[in-house]
């Protein structure tokens, strides 16, 4: 099966780095790596439930997007938004790289994120995945 590959490294302070990987199917987007491990409560369906959730707690007992942001919170939690890192991105079409801050960063790799997830609510997005274009302002 081909894919859609996208990294994200953000080189933080002290030299510590966190990748993030991103692999699509080419041909329908979805993310063929299947998560895996022990969830945190805050990725239950029924916590904090967007209003507008088509979802059932019975045959989705965790918000998709919330799973699909787990790790990124958890290795992002002791950073400040405004801090400065570098953020070194490769798509399928480009390699960007930028001194920017961690909220530029982050927030460009949840915009992938998002679109993928299996949100009802932002599946609009994910056509648009396959043309990502990283920290575009």
């Amino acid at each position: 099966m081909p894919t859609l590959n996208f990294v994200y490294r953000f080189i933080l302070p002290e030299n510590r780095e966190e990748a993030f990987e991103v692999h699509l199917d080419e041909h329908t987007l979805n993310p063929v790596d299947k998560v895996l491990g022990l969830l945190p409560d805050w990725t239950r369906l029924d916590f904090h439930q967007c209003p507008n959730c088509p979802l059932t707690l019975e045959e989705h007992p965790h918000c998709p997007l919330s799973v699909r942001l787990v790790k990124l919170v958890t290795k992002f939690e002791d950073i400040v938004s405004h801090e400065s890192l570098r953020v070194e991105t490769r798509t399928p079409d480009r390699t960007v790289v930028k001194e920017a801050t961690a909220q530029e960063g982050v927030s460009s790799l949840m915009g992938l994120i998002m679109a993928i997830s299996g949100c009802l609510r932002t599946a609009l997005f994910k056509p648009m995945a396959r043309f990502h274009l990283p920290m575009a302002n």
